[in-house]
């Protein structure tokens, strides 16, 4: 069973603050996509001065999440019958064609980055699908709804760079709790992407990120 101490949202933003602690780092830009944004929020509420700035791109926040399709992974993990249907092969077939359904460019997401950036280890492997398991037990929005009144403190600039065409971390959902929640907030929407719109609009992504 998961330990949420070590998997779970805040208990991952915890850890990362531990070793910005230890290594003294200061001024960093915090750049963080979907779960990540999650992780990346605990991060600001645990230890905002040792950020210059953020950018967050299609998070999760508050009780936005989890999506229907990530719920359903997170119950057969938690009935134990993850790795059994990862290894079986049944897991991927559902989980290939749900990546591929978020892309609204869908050359963009070939055969080859959907193994490697996607699945991988997390089905293919005995370890990689027990530590896949266990994270996915971990997985509550507790933490995302504990962090929002810290939020509203939160003094960095923030940056939101959103993919409008996203079926699962909407606009209209995440993106407008955020941009009402943090100070000191700015926004800049891409059209035509998806939810992974570091693939699905790479170099219009990567044009706002760096501009």
């Amino acid at each position: 069973m998961a330990d949420k101490a070590h998997y779970g949202i805040q208990a991952s933003a915890n850890l990362l603050n531990d070793w910005i602690v230890a290594e003294g780092w200061k001024n960093i830009w915090l750049i963080a996509h979907d779960i990540g944004g999650g992780v990346a929020q605990g991060l600001l509420v645990a230890n905002e001065a040792a950020f210059e700035k953020a950018t967050l791109s299609n998070s999760i926040t508050a009780d936005t999440w989890p999506v229907p399709a990530m719920q359903g992974l997170i119950d057969a993990a938690s009935a134990e019958q993850f790795e059994m249907a990862a290894e079986a092969g049944a897991i991927g077939g559902e989980l290939g064609p749900f990546i591929r359904s978020t892309f609204m460019n869908k050359h963009q997401i070939t055969d080859e980055i959907l193994e490697a950036v996607f699945l991988d280890s997390k089905l293919s492997h005995e370890v990689g699908r027990a530590e896949f398991a266990n994270l996915l037990r971990s997985l509550t929005n507790e933490d995302t709804k504990a962090n929002m009144e810290a939020l509203k403190k939160v003094e960095l600039p923030v940056n939101l760079i959103w993919a409008m065409k996203d079926p699962h971390q909407s606009w209209e959902g995440p993106g407008s709790i955020l941009s009402n929640t943090f100070k000191n907030i700015s926004v800049q929407q891409i059209e035509n992407a998806g939810h992974f719109l570091q693939i699905d609009a790479e170099e219009e992504y990567l044009k706002l990120l760096l501009g």
